[in-house]
């Protein structure tokens, strides 16, 4: 008798490429994704991540599951250019060669493709998810907002990359890594008018990352 293995769920998300350089240098390791629709009463949170509660324009106890439960796999969709160049004399395919937005720091607006048009075969990172949980967004921590891959921003300077707390490790201390997920989430999210100071539920991905 054949026996058919069961086989984890894909489904892509998009990453900025400033998200991206944190996952590739293991710095990132947590998402937060906002709950949609909003409910109004969260009644209980499962171990799979989804939550029961009551729903905005409906009426009655609701279970809302997230859209990567525990034991998921994401592929990242981010910011690319893909070009293909004739084949040489002593080749009949074509090459391709893709470039990533996030490993190339100066660009001119306009080069790149969305990641909306990034298919699977393309994608160069694949998530584990490993937890899942809902929040509201203001509950995040120092602790997480590091794990988000946050900046450490110092107040009166802004952002100070990694280099300059080596050189100057006076900046470690007079800032924190809250205040920059609090930056990087606005400017993420500045079509939804004021998202920090909304404090809307937000599902909560913790994932490692899978060997290619």
């Amino acid at each position: 008798m054949m026996v058919r293995l069961s086989q984890k769920s894909e489904k892509p998300m998009i990453f900025s490429a400033q998200s991206v350089r944190a996952i590739l240098a293991g710095r990132k390791t947590m998402t937060r994704r906002i709950v949609e629709p909003q409910p109004k009463i969260i009644h209980a949170q499962f171990p799979d991540g989804s939550i029961e509660t009551e729903r905005i324009f409906r009426t009655g106890d609701q279970r809302i599951h997230p859209k990567h439960p525990v034991g998921s796999i994401i592929w990242v969709k981010e910011t690319f250019i893909k070009e293909s160049y004739p084949a040489g004399p002593l080749s009949s395919d074509d090459r391709v060669i893709i470039t990533y937005r996030a490993d190339i720091l100066d660009s001119k607006p306009g080069e790149w493709t969305s990641p909306w048009f990034m298919c699977r075969s393309d994608s160069r990172i694949t998530l584990d998810v490993k937890a899942v949980r809902v929040e509201r967004l203001q509950e995040i921590t120092e602790e997480d907002a590091n794990k988000e891959g946050s900046p450490y921003y110092v107040m009166g300077h802004g952002p100070v990359s990694i280099i300059e707390m080596q050189i100057e490790p006076g900046f470690i201390g007079q800032g924190n890594y809250r205040t920059g997920f609090l930056d990087l989430w606005d400017s993420l999210n500045a079509k939804r008018g004021h998202p920090w100071e909304a404090n809307e539920l937000v599902w909560v991905y913790e994932f490692e990352r899978m060997k290619p």
